[in-house]
């Protein structure tokens, strides 16, 4: 099928090796094994035909209710808790979940609780598993390694792989590789390339701060780290098996949304030296990823619309997100605004409310909380 596309728009090289493992080794395992596919098969049949219009033997997911690629990116539009990653690492998420399993003893848990908690706990196993594997393959090039320059970046790159995810970021190099390791684990679930990024410029600031007085990274440097990102966000594009929606890849926005700026949990101008570090580092990146987005609050802009507006490089980028349409969403739900990290953008735009505005919000929520 990928060899169809050969010559034309979404093309991708298919080696014979590549072949070869597709045939023998990915399809024979993941057969039957995928969400989507037993999603469909554990409906009823005229469930199963009239939601997702797919028949006992056919997934064809045309047509129905439900959009056809619900069920296959139900990971996709969310924002993972990136902080949450970076300062705990897989090994403090693992052990909280099997201190959680451990302490279930109602069946009905053990029904409804037990499976996830057990799949956090191999999804963490895995994640490790896998960064380690990185980790030797850098360590058996560095040691065949002459260019000294070269050796030392491999060496590097072993030692951050090594460490992270299992282990919480002890460096700027590492939240980021650690970062990357959680984006790399939810793309294997996305049917696109759609991946929150949250507020960088928060969860991130620690760590390029402590760097940046111990000595161990620049400006310069930390810049040169920010690029390989925004590297790699290019090169993660979804394969398409048929020849139109492969043409459709092509110069297509990725969602690769930053949240930039906006405002601190005590309400200050969240807006600091990382911030204006993305924000050049993307100037004259001639790509999408990442979309950086400056938030902006309330009845004032921050510091990052200022500075977006000097770096947009006419590419219709940053977008200016409305921080407050979201937190609008949670004072009508009767909730209270997210002020972490890891929040996304809302990416919806307009003017800032004024505070009657806001004074509105608080007795909408009041009415909610009290059932009128």
């Amino acid at each position: 099928m990928f060899r169809k596309n050969k010559g034309k728009a979404g093309e991708v090289v298919v080696t014979d090796e590549d072949k070869k493992i597709i045939d023998e080794i990915l399809t024979p395992y993941w057969t039957g094994k995928d969400y989507a596919t037993n999603f469909v098969g554990s409906l009823p049949e005229e469930t199963r035909f009239h939601d997702v219009r797919a028949g006992p033997q056919e997934h064809d997911h045309d047509d129905g209710r439900r959009p056809g690629t619900s069920i296959m990116r139900h990971s996709q539009n969310w924002t993972p808790d990136w902080n949450k990653l970076l300062t705990r690492g897989v090994k403090g998420i693992r052990e909280e979940a099997q201190a959680k399993l451990a302490a279930l003893s109602n069946p009905r848990d053990l029904v409804h609780k037990r499976p996830f908690l057990e799949a956090v706990i191999m999804t963490c196993d895995a994640m490790t598993t896998w960064s380690r594997r990185y980790a030797k393959l850098a360590t058996e090039l560095a040691a065949k390694e002459k260019d000294q320059q070269r050796k030392k970046e491999l060496q590097e790159i072993a030692e951050a792989c090594e460490w992270v995810p299992e282990h919480p970021a002890r460096t700027f190099r590492e939240a980021l590789q650690a970062q990357w390791w959680g984006q790399m684990f939810n793309r294997i679930e996305l049917t696109s390339s759609s991946m929150g990024q949250g507020r960088w410029d928060q969860y991130m600031l620690p760590f390029y701060r402590k760097d940046l007085a111990e000595g161990r990274i620049t400006e310069e440097s930390a810049t040169e780290l920010l690029h390989c990102v925004w590297l790699n966000m290019q090169q993660c594009v979804e394969i398409k098996l048929n020849p139109v929606a492969a043409a459709g890849t092509e110069g297509f926005s990725k969602f690769e949304d930053i949240c930039l700026g906006g405002q601190t949990p005590d309400g200050k101008d969240a807006t600091n030296e990382l911030t204006y570090l993305i924000l050049e580092s993307t100037r004259d990146w001639r790509s999408p990823p990442p979309n950086r987005a400056c938030a902006f609050t309330r009845t004032r802009q921050t510091g990052c619309c200022t500075m977006s507006r000097k770096s947009s490089g006419r590419q219709g980028l940053p977008e200016a997100a409305q921080r407050r349409a979201g937190d609008s969403f949670y004072l009508a739900n009767g909730g209270n605004p997210p002020g972490g990290a890891s929040t996304g953008t809302s990416r919806l735009h307009g003017e800032p409310p004024d505070q009657q505005g806001d004074q509105r919000h608080r007795q909408r929520r009041n009415q909610l909380r009290l059932g009128r």
